[in-house]
């Protein structure tokens, strides 16, 4: 009797165990492929990306309006905007952060979706001037040092085209009016939604010094400008080399 109930238990056992199985292998196929999924997106897709737009620009197969995956993080899809001789320009879809002209990163809010803006009061009839201050914000400092050095590989940073506004810089506001078709194209994200971003142009009032930026709307206007200090996006461009 007692073999009898041995027997009976390791069955049971057996039956037990089976009926496991079959319960947790379908789990285990559902949670790997979950797994490499998660794994083809975050790993495997930005690099296989990166190198299908490497050589996309090597072979000098690019035209304007093309997206190209360059840069380790997010944010890294960067529109053609023009192609000239033997190099492109090119600017990233949306924003990489929220910054002041100084190269300070904000508070930003991401549930307001939005930075703030602080307007200077110009009389209507005042006589504004334009001009460019790029080359002596802590913004540019930011984008061709720290950015640049972290966010790019070697042979990506060996395509990128020294100009008198740097690798990398941000729009001027003819440039802005020039390569977008219109308001709507103009616009970029930032996290939640659409934000206003800063052009390098900037424009003078007696002694006061304004920067120009695009709205969230992407309007650029008369009264698109406000001090250097606000917080808004930041959305670069960049000269880079086509062959090898």
């Amino acid at each position: 009797m007692n073999q009898y109930n041995q027997l009976k238990s390791r069955d049971n056992e057996t039956i037990t165990l089976r009926e496991a199985l079959q319960v947790l292998i379908p789990i285990a196929a559902v949670v790997f492929l979950f797994v490499s999924i998660f794994v083809g997106r975050t790993f495997v897709a930005p690099r296989v990306k990166r190198a299908v737009s490497y050589n996309k620009l090597i072979k000098k197969t690019i035209k304007e309006g093309d997206i190209l995956t360059l840069g380790k993080y997010d944010w890294n899809n960067w529109r053609v905007l023009k192609v000239e001789n033997d190099r492109v320009l090119v600017i990233n879809e949306d924003c990489i952060g929220v910054m002041n002209m100084d190269g300070i990163v904000s508070n930003y809010d991401p549930h307001l979706g939005k930075g703030y803006l602080m307007y200077p009061y110009i009389p209507q009839d005042a006589e504004i001037l334009h001009a460019e201050r790029w080359k002596y914000t802590g913004l540019k400092k930011w984008l061709n040092d720290i950015y640049f050095d972290v966010t790019f590989n070697d042979e990506e940073k060996a395509l990128f085209c020294d100009t008198e506004n740097g690798r990398i810089f941000i729009l001027s506001r003819d440039e802005a009016r020039e390569y977008f078709k219109s308001d709507r194209d103009r616009t970029a994200k930032f996290i939640k939604g659409n934000v206003p971003w800063w052009l390098r142009s900037s424009s003078s009032y007696e002694i006061n010094v304004y920067n120009d930026y695009v709205t969230s709307e992407g309007e650029i206007d008369g009264n698109s400008i406000c001090y250097n200090s606000s917080n808004i996006g930041v959305r670069p461009a960049m000269w880079l080399k086509l062959g090898e």
